[in-house]
């Protein structure tokens, strides 16, 4: 599995874990943290990594990921207004909590910080 495929099925958990539990639960560290991990070593062979979520299909940089065909969080988040995701070079943990506390708001996901909804 490349680790753009790895960095996505780690952030789809996040999420999906994250909506289950309340703020300050200590599985939505544990989620955050792998996932924030998959990213960390995605940024080891490509330090500005792009994602673009169209329908049923996901393209990483240029190419498409053929083996993310109907993943069903590319649709979630296209329907979400979220059709790219592209991360800086350095990216602080603390930082990636607040975009996947975004996320969750713009999924209309349970367990969002409730400081963002509305």
């Amino acid at each position: 599995m490349s680790d753009p495929v790895k960095f996505l099925n780690a952030l789809a958990q996040a999420l999906a874990t994250m909506g289950l539990y309340d703020p300050g639960h200590p599985i939505r560290a544990r989620v955050g943290d792998a996932a924030y991990a998959q990213l960390r070593e995605l940024q080891e062979s490509d330090s500005r990594p792009h994602f673009s979520f169209l329908a049923e299909s996901v393209v990483y940089g240029e190419r498409a990921l053929h083996e993310m065909r109907q993943w069903p969080w590319a649709s979630r988040l296209a329907d979400a207004g979220v059709q790219r995701i592209e991360f800086a070079a350095v990216v602080s943990r603390d930082d990636f909590d607040a975009f996947l506390n975004d996320l969750l708001v713009l999924l209309r996901l349970p367990g969002a910080y409730p400081s963002l909804q509305g």
